[in-house]
């Protein structure tokens, strides 16, 4: 089950993954300006209104 969600340009993903371990995982980081956060089952992707996808070098 997905939830997607958007506020004055923040963005915010919430999902039930089945497949992942329910063992009382808990991982929380900070990958190119989003903020991730895995609790069990659930994860949660936060998105700031700034952000924009990283620019490749060519």
């Amino acid at each position: 089950m997905c939830v997607f969600l958007g506020f004055c340009g923040h963005r915010l993903f919430v999902e039930h993954a089945r497949w992942a371990s329910p063992a009382g995982s808990f991982d929380l980081r900070r990958e190119n300006g989003e903020i991730i956060l895995w609790l069990g089952r659930l994860n949660i992707i936060y998105t700031p209104a700034r952000w924009g996808p990283p620019s490749r070098a060519a």
